[in-house]
């Protein structure tokens, strides 16, 4: 997982999320944002950077080892995002915790404003639980962003997404129905509020496939997590975590 992307990435592959940002504080004066896998921290500092004090960030990682506010402070100075005098400065630095998504999320329902999350969700064992946890935590009118994977297919979003079907159900999320597979991207079009969405790299032409969720009181997928595999496990040369459900 890279652990040092930032804010041009933030945007390019989340839909210019930076825009609605903006917006938001415009309307609100202040907004509060989770970082789903902040690793490093350089998208937080980037946010920090354009929005000063009208941005509350809280980020998080599974282990110390993917990023530390040591590790925040070091590589903002190093990428020049802030100077050693403007890091001394600052006094509205992120919050970063230490956790495992697939316990659930420990904030308080209607939380935040926005979440985003960058290469972290398909090392998710259990990915609807983390969905799900997503919409109970934002706040009314809030947005959620979520990076599922990447492709080098480039073109028309209608091409992208039907072109990646196989390749969601086969490395990234499957849906069983009585030994019978349900596409997920299909399954998903039952919710008003989810989208999947395309983002880019303009640095390769690639494009990225996101998860757009946006609040609604309750958000039950009516799925039963089933199992989960370790695709290192099948193939060297696979990554991440298959999570497998059965329709309740």
């Amino acid at each position: 997982m890279k652990k040092d992307r930032g804010i041009k990435e933030f945007d390019d592959y989340l839909g210019n999320l930076s825009k609605e940002i903006q917006k938001k504080i415009n309307l609100k004066g202040k907004v509060k944002i989770l970082d789903a896998g902040c690793g490093y921290g350089l998208v937080m500092a980037g946010l920090i950077k354009r929005f000063g004090n009208s941005v509350e960030i809280i980020g998080y990682n599974q282990k110390r080892e993917h990023g530390t506010i040591k590790d925040f402070k070091e590589k903002t100075i190093k990428d020049k995002i802030f100077t050693k005098e403007e890091i001394k400065k600052l006094n509205n630095f992120p919050k970063i915790l230490y956790l495992d998504a697939d316990n659930g999320l420990p904030f308080k329902t209607n939380s935040f404003d926005f979440i985003y999350s960058l290469a972290s969700v398909y090392l998710y064992k259990d990915k609807i639980k983390f969905f799900e946890e997503c919409n109970r935590i934002l706040k009314s009118g809030g947005i959620a962003r979520i990076h599922l994977f990447e492709t080098s297919i480039f073109g028309k979003k209608q091409e992208i997404i039907s072109k990646n079907k196989f390749f969601l159900q086969k490395n990234f999320l499957e849906i069983k129905n009585n030994e019978k597979e349900t596409d997920f991207i299909d399954y998903l079009k039952k919710f008003k509020n989810l989208k999947i969405k395309i983002g880019k790299r303009k640095d390769n032409f690639h494009s990225i496939i996101y998860l757009e969720i946006r609040k609604i009181y309750s958000l039950n997928f009516n799925l039963k997590f089933v199992n989960s595999i370790d695709l290192s496990s099948i193939a060297p040369d696979k990554f991440g975590i298959k999570s497998i459900y059965s329709q309740t």
